[in-house]
């Protein structure tokens, strides 16, 4: 098993007015972090931070001797300093600069000086890496970047570096000691480019040894910023650049989800980051299987819930009738999750929207938002539910109690549509892209075929455009190749809903079918008949827009249990087949709907959604595929 990971992160924005104010130091150290939490387990991560005033010589002194130097062999230690840099006066020795640098009787910390306590840290066997994201040559930059080095503290002070305080250690640095360390604006927010194109190349997925991380860093530094800062990158012995990064401590996070034990508490290692949903109001919360750490298609030891939720990692109470190893850490899937009630926004006379307000409070299925997909407008005595670009989708009816009544009745329905649409696991093994829809576009010879597939990965909104022909039923998708493809290498059930304009949900472009890995299911005829679009739909647009979401899944489960008819139609009843279902997905199915308690899921396969925009066009003449 790897070592511990000690890590002394050290950030100084505010040197109590003595200097010109940083901007990104702490917010370095605060995404450091957060990546090491991404990738480390907790139990291996020992984290000690000194911000601002709390970063002083002696401070950061004692966490070299009383933190860093817990670690042993096949342990890790960090240093990472943001902050300001500089040298000895008349020398080359660089210093960094404390927060109380400078100040009466307090010099900086000099080179030689972190040397001698990286030899006490690395005496026992640990491997020692430096991170240093500072300047030590001043220099005005450019505007809109500031750098991050001082001139020489003018009071003279000699060290003298000897080479006995030449100890084993990595050290990245974000430029060379006649160069400056800037920091500017990325991402709406102050951050030093080094520690930020850093952090980029940690977060690819890989192991990668210090060189190639140092040469990431580099490359992205210099087209960012340019030639006036270089990152540097030096190790003792000159091999240890060959050394995967953290000393092989730090491994790729593998995809799914763990729990572990952490200071007397049960967690698993993802949280509202990787959107984990925290308990609802109502008691519901994200349930989750907990499997054997060698899997092999054993059943699950068990069931844990999120109880608490920090950025990274959620707390969970363990079902009774199991007791896990504290000392192992245990694959999960998901297996139940809060669905939470759909948003709406209410805009128009108070007395008429009041109304309306308290015939949806009860509802389980809607409540009112300042950023609702649909919106619900009071005007001149009528009550309009419209769609998000203002089109309404129902007739007017009066502002009357009985009008709000109505409009209530097809606010559910809307709140159940959202919550098929937002369905989603977002913590699966199975990875955005690995189920897609694939088209092959023919062309004439010599044009050679052309092919597109959604999603892409994660985040993808590039919406599918289907050209629309007429026909005596109204406007079909043209003649596609169309197939719905599983890169995997596992069999799964697969379906693809179609969420329409008019608020249905139907699943006749694909029914819940097993596709073997890597291989594929034609959708084509499915898509030109399920897809004709009747004339009154049109509604004098050119174009029309709807969902396609892709569920997926390792057990069986009946996709036409998400079915909704259109709006202001009757919904009718789950089946007792589908309500009695102690399949994961049947029982999503149901609360979606219905809202109503399911039974206690059965087993614990994976299970992952990706939501598609889709474009039916009417007119085709001009348009590009």
């Amino acid at each position: 098993m790897a070592g511990d990971l000690y890590v002394l992160l050290v950030g100084v924005n505010d040197y109590g007015g003595r200097m010109t104010r940083l901007d990104g130091c702490l917010n370095d150290i605060d995404a450091f972090r957060e990546l090491l939490r991404d990738q480390v387990p907790r139990p291996m991560l020992w984290i000690r931070e000194l911000r601002d005033a709390d970063a002083t010589r002696q401070a950061v002194m004692d966490g070299f001797t009383g933190h860093l130097a817990r670690a042993g062999a096949g342990d890790t230690a960090v240093f990472y300093f943001c902050g300001y840099g500089s040298v000895e006066p008349e020398s080359e020795h660089r210093t960094i600069v404390c927060a109380d640098s400078r100040t009466p009787g307090v010099p900086d910390l000099a080179e030689a000086e972190i040397n001698a306590l990286i030899a006490e840290v690395t005496a026992d066997g640990a491997h020692m890496l430096v991170i240093l994201d500072c300047g030590h040559t001043h220099r005005y930059t450019s505007p809109g970047r500031r750098s991050r080095a001082l001139p020489p503290d003018p009071r003279s002070r000699r060290i003298a570096d000897t080479p006995e305080l030449d100890p084993p250690r990595v050290v990245l640095a974000a430029c060379r000691p006649d160069q400056p360390a800037c920091e500017l604006v990325m991402d709406s927010r102050s951050q030093g480019a080094f520690s930020a194109m850093l952090r980029q190349g940690l977060a690819t997925p890989g192991t990668f040894p210090y060189y190639a991380q140092h040469n990431w860093a580099y490359h992205w530094v210099t087209q960012l910023v340019g030639g006036d800062q270089e990152p540097v990158g030096y190790a003792v012995p000159p091999a240890s650049m060959d050394e995967p990064m953290f000393g092989g401590v730090v491994q790729p996070r593998p995809p799914g989800v763990r729990l572990e034990r952490y200071r007397d508490h049960w967690w698993i290692d993802v949280g509202p980051a990787h959107r984990v949903p925290p308990p609802a109001e109502d008691g519901r919360t994200t349930v989750v299987a907990v499997h054997p750490p060698q899997p092999d298609g054993a059943p699950p030891l068990g069931r844990a819930r999120v109880t608490e939720v920090e950025a990274r990692h959620c707390r969970v109470t363990l079902d009774p009738g199991w007791d896990p190893d504290p000392g192992l850490r245990y694959p999960v899937t998901v297996v139940d999750l809060p669905l939470p009630p759909g948003g709406i926004r209410l805009d128009g006379a108070p007395a008429a929207t009041d109304l309306v307000r308290a015939h949806i409070a009860d509802s389980p299925h809607i409540r009112e938002t300042g950023d609702g997909e649909f919106v619900v407008y009071a005007r001149h005595g009528w009550l309009i539910i419209a769609g998000p670009d203002g089109t309404p989708l129902a007739a007017p009816v009066p502002a009357t109690p009985e009008g709000a009544a109505a409009v209530r009745e097809l606010l559910d329905h809307l709140g159940r549509w959202q919550a098929v649409k937002q369905l989603d696991n977002p913590v699966s093994t199975i990875t955005p892209g690995q189920v897609r829809l694939h088209r092959t576009n023919h062309h004439q010879p010599p044009m050679l075929d052309t092919f597109q597939s959604w999603p892409t990965g994660p985040g993808d909104i590039d919406p599918v455009d289907l050209a629309c022909r007429p026909t005596g039923d109204g406007w079909s998708a043209a003649a596609e190749d169309l197939s719905l493809g599983n890169a995997t290498d596992r069999p799964l059930y697969c379906t693809l809903l179609a969420l329409t304009d008019d608020l249905r949900i139907h699943d006749r472009l694909l029914p819940a079918r097993l596709i073997p890995p890597s291989s594929w299911a034609d959708v084509s005829g499915a898509v030109a008949v399920a897809g004709v679009i009747p004339e009154d739909r049109w509604n004098g647009r050119a174009v029309i827009a709807e969902w396609w979401k892709i569920i997926v899944s390792e057990h069986p489960f009946d996709s036409a249990a998400f079915g909704l008819p259109r709006l202001g139609e009757p919904i009718p009843a789950p089946s007792a087949a589908i309500r009695s279902s102690r399949d994961v997905l049947d029982r999503l199915a149901v609360q979606a709907i219905t809202r109503d308690e399911a039974t206690e899921p059965d087993g614990g396969p994976e299970w992952a959604t990706a939501l598609l925009p889709v474009r039916f066009h009417r007119r085709v003449d001009g348009v590009r595929w």
